[in-house]
């Protein structure tokens, strides 16, 4: 049976702390966002309010939005909630986007630093990096079309691609727990989705390293 991987992490919404961490990476890491809808539990109970009361057709479509809004949802409909860094298979910081200075801030590191970003599915997450500044990082790779690239299969359940597909068996209960539920503005500090956060980071990093000692044993 194969050793479940532990992970370190350490959490912050201080932007004191997030910059000091940010400078201090080293120059190969692995990142990923979680995203939740910008309306809260109590903004959406008033839109449904609204929506009972509307009869103008547009009226009504763009509330509907607003409700049925989620973590998937359109950049301009959802924000941002944490960032997580990795910098081993192992060790992990989790950003708290708990307001628009963090959250530029982050933004802010993605698009100037030199630094090479590891990314799983980086097309989730560059829509919001991309709506909210314009910029792509400079230097990145995506694990995710890496393994697409290797696993390539006619059959394509032999080719499932996803994170936790891939890493799920290294590291535990990570990949049982259903994130839709848990991300929503009210639960930014919620343990488990802080957690959930920096392993999903951290299973990126171990991904790419996989893929790199399969590189090098084949001497491709």
């Amino acid at each position: 049976m194969e050793k479940i991987i532990g992970v370190n992490y350490a959490f912050t919404s201080s932007t004191y702390r997030v910059k000091r961490w940010l400078d201090e990476l080293p120059d190969l890491i692995a990142c990923d966002f979680e995203v939740a809808s910008k309306f809260t539990k109590k903004e959406k109970d008033l839109f449904r309010l609204r929506l009972k009361q509307t009869k103008n057709m547009d009226k009504r479509r763009v509330l509907e939005q607003y409700i049925e809004s989620n973590g998937l949802s359109h950049p301009s409909l959802t924000v941002v909630t944490h960032f997580s860094v990795a910098w081993t298979n192992s060790d992990a910081y989790v950003i708290l986007c708990t307001n628009k200075a963090v959250r530029e801030m982050v933004f802010r590191f993605l698009i100037t630093t030199d630094k090479t970003q590891l990314w799983h599915n980086s097309t989730f997450d560059f829509k919001h990096l991309l709506y909210n500044t314009g910029q792509l990082p400079k230097n990145y790779i995506d694990t995710q079309l890496l393994a697409k690239s290797l696993l390539n299969d006619a059959n394509s359940f032999r080719d499932l691609v996803g994170l936790k597909e891939l890493m799920g068996r290294k590291y535990g209960d990570w990949s049982l727990i259903k994130r839709e539920d848990r991300y929503t503005l009210e639960n930014i500090k919620d343990p488990v989705m802080i957690r959930y956060s920096a392993i999903d980071s951290c299973a990126c990093f171990e991904l790419y390293q996989d893929i790199q000692d399969f590189l090098t044993q084949w001497e491709i």
